[in-house]
């Protein structure tokens, strides 16, 4: 059974939408492969949603923070001005690429997040931004996921942590 997506594509400056088609593989049901098909000819993106959650974010300090929810990130991050606000001790120094192919250098740190009625610790990315981001791995230990028809946060297991 195959199911096909349309998904906005930045070419060349131009925006165009091309086709993916998801089939399941014939072994494992569980594992679904995600093919490219060929460009169609629509051009326009009607529009494009962002999530936005309230989260409580603790290390020696606790703040409530706005937080985009990106599930293309894998860390969240936060500025360097909220982490000194929270106490958030580097770990270390972290290497990572961007969405654009960009590499830098930021600092790495552990906080405890709290949404949804649930709490867990994570990896926290400071960095020189703007808006902080919840990432998918915060998202995962919080066993949380996002409900994108329904543009909300749902729960994806019936606990959060598990030690």
């Amino acid at each position: 059974m195959a199911t096909i997506i349309r998904v906005p594509v930045a070419c060349s400056g131009q925006l165009g939408v091309h086709l993916l088609t998801r089939t399941r593989l014939p072994r494992r049901e569980c594992i679904k492969q995600w093919t490219l098909t060929a460009p169609s000819t629509m051009t326009t993106v009607r529009r494009m949603a962002h999530l936005h959650q309230r989260v409580c974010v603790s290390a020696d300090k606790t703040a409530t923070v706005r937080m985009l929810v990106d599930t293309g990130a894998t860390f969240s991050v936060i500025p360097k001005a909220l982490a000194r606000a929270l106490g958030i001790t580097h770990l270390r120094r972290a290497r990572v690429s961007l969405a654009n192919g960009q590499r830098m250098r930021v600092d790495a740190g552990i906080a405890v997040f709290g949404l949804g009625g649930r709490e867990a610790p994570s990896t926290v990315l400071v960095a020189d931004i703007v808006e902080p981001i919840l990432g998918a791995e915060t998202l995962d230990a919080l066993g949380l996921a996002l409900d994108l028809r329904k543009r909300r946060i749902r729960r994806s297991r019936p606990y959060g942590v598990r030690l």
